[in-house]
């Protein structure tokens, strides 16, 4: 079996890893741990991005180094062809602080008002989701939904790790 640390208290990345155990038929056990907010709550360029997931990892370490391997996510929301685009970057560290891989999910048009109200609220301390979800209601099972078509945090998490062509990062270490 395979332990996997997700940094952070969603347990909808720990869902989408576990998941695409079962699909690939490895055992991935993921529990979560919860890491300090880093500088980024709502990251706006890929590098700063990067930044984020890469420092989500290395606090999931700190909190619980007996992972076989160690997952930072972080939200971005990106300016492209006239409107706002929302992707998830997922990078995934060895217990040695080597990277085994990164992904993104696939983009998702955001509208401009979400965008806007996003803005007001700060960027260094809210997110696309905590915007999504207070204004789909704090109920709501995925408000993410509603931008990509029904299509859920959860499968879009899962899709973007399924399109990891190295698989070595499934290997027990």
């Amino acid at each position: 079996m395979i332990k996997a640390v997700v940094a952070g208290l969603d347990r909808v990345p720990a869902l989408a890893l576990e998941e695409v155990g079962k699909r690939l038929d490895v055992k991935i056990k993921a529990v979560n741990v919860y890491v300090p907010p880093n500088y980024f709550v709502q990251a706006t360029d890929f590098g700063s991005a990067y930044i984020c997931a890469r420092l989500n990892t290395h606090a999931a370490m700190k909190e619980a180094s007996h992972g076989n391997f160690f997952v930072g996510l972080q939200s971005m929301l990106r300016r492209r062809n006239g409107g706002w685009e929302h992707l998830i970057g997922i990078m995934i560290v060895s217990r040695h602080k080597a990277l085994l891989c990164g992904t993104w999910t696939e983009p998702v048009g955001v509208p401009l008002v979400l965008v806007d109200e996003l803005r007001s609220r700060g960027l260094t301390t809210n997110d696309l989701e905590r915007v999504l979800a207070d204004k789909y209601s704090q109920d709501a099972v995925d408000p993410y939904c509603r931008l990509s078509g029904g299509k859920s945090r959860q499968k879009m998490i899962v899709e973007a790790l399924l399109r990891i062509s190295d698989r070595r990062w499934l290997a027990s270490r």
